[in-house]
């Protein structure tokens, strides 16, 4: 019974010590490089134990017909990658990894790992073959933004490239100032990834700029990616909103900057609230808009813009300016009241002297002469008399005899002939006439 549980331990350790010990490689099937840069191709391979340990391997990599890319004795390889190709892995820690220096077009492949084993065996991994997908530009940096942006907060932008090798770091430039630390690692087949992290505190000024990372490689290739940041921030009333008064009414503007959109009142000095009479976006991204409000002159001195949205609010108070508006459409009314007042004045004085003129023309002159007390004043009484105009003489009448002069029948009403003279208003002498005395 013995026996035969150590002949089943007998045969089940050479099975697991064949299935340990077989010809095996781990190799990537495909990896990506950049054309003119390196690739290093990871390799692991095993082999069966030997019956003692070997005093000498040798490693080779061959096309799939078997002409050398990479053997130790140059004058084996192929012309045009000699001097390119080294076998950067340890044989003996069963590592056979190969690097590829400026790599060119034609540098795909398939390439083929090869073990010699002296007084043992060798072996091609003809079932691990490896193929370089040689890229023209590389691949565009990864890019992210954590969290929600807001301004005062701080924030964490992180930027990453995958490349193909490890001596040459692609070299990542922000396009904002901040803390960076940066940091590489490995990754599975044949890839090595490079990380730039940066932290910054956001601002006002950030919202709607291009946040790019730039990846620089020793080709003088550079590839970037950018983001556009969204900061949330609360308002912010520009030193630019105002009152403006005018005759049809007062205006005013208040420019508000924040995001989101903030909503906005305007509150009067009594109290009272009102909404804005027009909003308009000035960026097209509401994050600064114009809101403005018309009123009568005289309502109120000053008015109120309060804005808030959830991150904040702010309040800004803006004089209306109409004092000087007001005081000059009362002058202008008193001046125009004293103006009307001067011009009826005016016409009622010279509608006076019109009517004194035309009395005065039109009243007959009568002689009393030769009538007793008792009878001055009738009509009936009064006797002819000869009167002459004053400073004129007597009238001539040419059929009176000897052509002597006479004064006409003062019965008879006489109106005097004035000359006409050219009426000139003088308003310091207006008032100064010469009346003509009948006597």
């Amino acid at each position: 019974m013995r026996t035969q549980a150590l002949w089943f331990y007998a045969i089940y350790s050479n099975v697991l010590n064949v299935h340990a010990a077989s010809w095996t490689a781990e190799i990537p099937k495909t990896i990506s490089a950049l054309l003119g840069s390196c690739v290093v191709v990871p390799c692991n391979f095993n082999y069966p134990d030997p019956p003692k340990k070997p005093p000498a391997m040798t490693g080779i990599w061959h096309m799939t017909d078997y002409q050398p890319i990479y053997h130790p004795d140059s004058s084996k390889v192929m012309e045009e990658f000699r001097g390119r190709a080294n076998l950067i892995g340890d044989l003996r820690r069963k590592n056979c990894s190969l690097r590829i220096n400026h790599l060119k077009k034609k540098d795909n492949g398939p390439f083929i790992f090869r073990i010699e084993i002296r007084d043992f065996d060798m072996y091609s991994y003809t079932e691990n073959m490896v193929s370089i997908d040689v890229q023209d530009y590389p691949a565009s940096p990864r890019l992210t933004v954590s969290g929600e942006v807001k301004a005062g907060d701080a924030v964490t932008a992180s930027c990453s490239v995958s490349h193909s090798c490890p001596t040459e770091l692609p070299h990542l430039i922000w396009s904002r100032s901040g803390t960076t630390t940066n940091q590489s690692e490995e990754l599975p087949n044949g890839q090595w990834r490079v990380m730039s992290i940066l932290t910054f505190t956001a601002t006002n000024s950030d919202h709607n700029q291009h946040l790019t990372c730039t990846a620089k490689y020793q080709q003088v290739t550079s590839v970037q990616s950018s983001k556009i940041l969204n900061v949330a921030y609360p308002p912010s009333i520009g030193a630019q909103s105002g009152c403006v008064a005018e005759i049809t009414g007062v205006n005013c503007r208040c420019l508000v900057e924040s995001r989101p959109a903030s909503r906005v009142q305007w509150k009067l000095a009594d109290g009272k609230t009102e909404n804005s009479s027009s909003v308009h976006s000035t960026d097209g991204q509401d994050s600064t808009t114009v809101h403005t409000l018309h009123f009568h002159l005289g309502l109120t001195d000053v008015v109120s813009c309060y804005a808030s949205n959830k991150h904040g609010n702010e309040t800004r108070v803006l004089e209306t300016n109409q004092r000087g508006v007001l005081m000059a459409i009362y002058l202008s009314g008193v001046a125009a009241s004293a103006f009307v007042l001067i011009l009826v004045i005016l016409l009622l004085w010279k509608c006076s002297r019109r009517k004194k003129r035309v009395e005065v023309k039109i009243n007959p002159v009568y002689s009393t002469a030769g009538l007793d007390d008792q009878h001055v004043g009738t009509q009936e009484n009064i006797a002819p008399a000869k009167s002459c105009s004053r400073g004129k003489g007597p009238v001539e009448d040419p059929s009176a005899p000897g052509g002597d002069n006479i004064c006409v029948n003062s019965a008879t009403p006489y109106f005097e002939e004035e000359e006409e003279e050219e009426e000139e208003v003088d308003y310091e002498n207006s008032f100064k006439e010469d009346v003509y005395v009948n006597m």
